[in-house]
């Protein structure tokens, strides 16, 4: 039992660590491309630690929108349509006529 707990102590501080890392990784490529917002899209868990180690600069301002959604195994159209669905992204133009 003192293992198991030994364990998941373990497997928490991991995660929390990885959504540390996230986090500084995002804020980072938000501002080298002046980017305004950031869209954090997790699975429930991890959104949560992900909004707890997220660390923004005062300026220039972010605004950050999360989805509660674990999009891992789409492939990086269908998150793009996903999250332009949700209003996170722009829809992508095709550039034929209608």
């Amino acid at each position: 039992h003192g293992f198991d707990d030994h364990r998941d102590r373990q497997e928490e501080q991991h995660e929390h660590r990885f959504a540390a890392e996230v986090t500084v990784r995002a804020v980072a490529m938000t501002q080298k491309h002046h980017a305004g917002h950031l869209v954090l899209a997790a699975e429930p868990h991890m959104l949560g630690l992900l909004r707890s180690t997220l660390k923004l600069p005062a300026k220039p301002e972010i605004k950050v929108h999360e989805l509660a959604s674990d999009l891992v195994k789409l492939s990086p159209a269908a998150i793009q349509e996903h999250l332009a669905a949700d209003g996170l992204l722009p829809a992508v133009r095709t550039g034929h006529a209608v």
